[in-house]
């Protein structure tokens, strides 16, 4: 489980760091005729690094029920 957990947390990681690298460097994306706005990616940057935080701190052991 905790490969798992650590699996998921460089995927998560890898998932917002592409996120916040589309804001910061404004690039457009359409899906089809829709333009989809930054503040989506934010959003998207968000709950991607929580669930990396949050699968990291499962892989290591440490939750916050524990601390």
């Amino acid at each position: 489980m905790r490969r798992y957990a650590l699996a998921s947390g460089v995927v998560f990681t890898i998932i917002a760091a592409g996120q916040l690298t589309r804001v910061l460097l404004r690039w457009p994306v359409q899906v089809s005729t829709l333009a989809v706005p930054l503040w989506a990616s934010v959003i998207a940057c968000l709950v991607a690094a929580s669930f990396a935080v949050w699968a990291f701190r499962t892989s290591m052991g440490t939750t916050r029920a524990e601390d």
